[in-house]
């Protein structure tokens, strides 16, 4: 019955990773066991992180884009305070078949020339010009308060992680202490059981206890990889 549960558990979770994954669920997927060495220990602080982070991770760097872009969006609404100057000129000539001169005569006759020079100074528009400034300093007081809101979900986020990385490692190494006192146990009431010392309920006893042990011992492991994984990829933006 236990053996037909955790099948059917780890068939539901080989499913949900393929669909995190977007793969089709006829793909095969084989999980390979990590080895011990993939267990290194973070070499930063949460806060070492945190301000790596804050250089590397892309919601940040969009935020942060949207403020200069705020930034550009208010310099030019200001710009309609200015009085604007405007330079123009043309040339042109024509013809007529009325008058009784051929093509090139009425072309030079008729050529001329135009330079116009004109000056605009906003009077009768400044409310409109106020108003999108004014929406422009708010969108970028928006865009400011939507980078703070990252930050903060940025760190708490990474603070989150490293508390569960640090609660994982020692679960881990409690468990290396478990289970090499459940095998040093199981391997004697083996024994025991051997020289009739003790029944076989005993024994299942004992052998339930170290098979517990492997188990907590092997989900710390997964824990600890799994959150020094995550913080490295806060860490560098990098999942290895």
């Amino acid at each position: 019955y236990e053996l037909l549960n955790a099948r059917n558990n780890y068939s539901a979770e080989i499913t949900f990773l393929k669909q995190l994954l977007n793969l089709p669920q006829s793909q095969q997927l084989e999980i390979s066991e990590p080895q011990e060495t993939y267990l290194y220990p973070v070499p930063f602080s949460a806060e070492q992180i945190y301000l790596h982070s804050l250089q590397e991770s892309p919601s940040i760097q969009a935020s942060s884009m949207n403020i200069a872009i705020s930034e550009k969006d208010i310099d030019i609404a200001k710009a309609d305070f200015l009085p604007s100057l405007s330079l123009s000129g043309s040339l042109g000539s024509g013809y007529t078949s009325i008058q009784d001169m051929n093509f090139l005569d009425q072309y030079d006759l008729n050529f001329n020339q135009r330079v116009g020079l004109a000056l605009s100074i906003p009077i009768f528009n400044q409310g409109a010009t106020k108003a999108s400034v004014r929406k422009a300093e708010i969108r970028k007081e928006q865009a400011n308060i939507a980078l703070e809101n990252s930050k903060n979900e940025l760190y708490q986020n990474i603070t989150t992680a490293w508390q569960n990385y640090t609660s994982a490692e020692e679960q881990f190494n409690a468990a290396k202490l478990a289970i090499d006192a459940a095998k040093d146990s199981y391997q004697l009431a083996s024994k025991q059981f051997e020289q009739g010392l003790i029944n076989s309920a005993d024994l299942i006893v004992s052998q339930n206890n170290y098979t517990t042990a492997q188990q907590n011992h092997l989900q710390a492991k997964y824990m600890v990889i799994l959150y020094s994984r995550l913080l490295n990829f806060y860490n560098t933006n990098q999942l290895y």
